[in-house]
């Protein structure tokens, strides 16, 4: 890897990969273990990948997962940022962010549902590995459906953000 961005990604990459096909000017690599072929235990298959170029260029993506009813996860990286829509039989099922302003306890917070005290409190208690809504529900915060309200819109907030993306990658895998 030539430079130093390049050298922290690799050194996050332990073990055996094998260049696939691609253009001259692409390298695009898989992980494939010590025997160098495609194995169950390699990770999941890459269906669809590429780069994010404009604002609003995953919506033809995400139009294309729609339609063929795939199942799968979507990955879409900008910086340090990290979505994860889950799809299957072509609609979204979940979704994951490393985002701070799409994480559970923000989304409630914006939408009214906890003040910052309770949020903090139930973010405090979530740290010990326990699940958040979890935690909101045994302390009395939040009703069950209105967790699942708070899940709903937090995904919806994750793929709004995922389409905004102007410049990263994505992979469906």
């Amino acid at each position: 890897p030539i430079g130093a961005v390049a050298g922290q990604r690799m050194r996050t990459r332990a073990g055996t990969f094998r260049v696939l096909p691609s253009p001259g000017h692409v390298v695009f690599m898989r992980y494939t273990g010590e025997d160098g072929r495609r194995d169950v235990g390699d990770g999941a298959i890459v269906r669809v990948a590429g780069e994010v170029t404009a604002p609003g260029a995953l919506c033809d993506v995400l139009a294309l997962l729609g339609q063929t009813g795939w199942r799968g996860e979507l990955v879409v990286q900008n910086g340090d940022a990290a979505r994860s829509v889950f799809f299957d039989q072509g609609n979204v099922v979940g979704a994951l962010t490393n985002v701070e302003d799409e994480r559970i306890g923000s989304v409630l917070y914006r939408f009214g549902m906890a003040d910052t005290e309770r949020r903090d409190r139930i973010v405090e208690q979530a740290k010990a590995g326990r699940r958040f809504g979890e935690v909101a529900l045994e302390l009395g915060y939040l009703t069950r459906e209105q967790i699942y309200s708070a899940i709903s819109k937090q995904i919806e907030e994750i793929v709004f953000a995922t389409l905004t993306i102007g410049d990263g990658t994505f992979f469906f895998l």
